[in-house]
């Protein structure tokens, strides 16, 4: 992912709500990102 140095920065979450969701001994989640206007994407890390 990162083809460099990166480090971590302070941020707030914008555009999208997110529902995730990850059983308990899962080593994945799935994540579901919902728009205002209603449109979803989902992403399975």
């Amino acid at each position: 992912m990162a083809a460099d140095r990166w480090e971590l920065a302070g941020a707030v979450w914008q555009e999208t709500d997110l529902l995730l969701w990850k059983p308990p001994t899962a080593m994945f989640s799935i994540n579901a990102f919902y728009t205002p206007d209603g449109d979803r994407r989902w992403l399975r890390n």
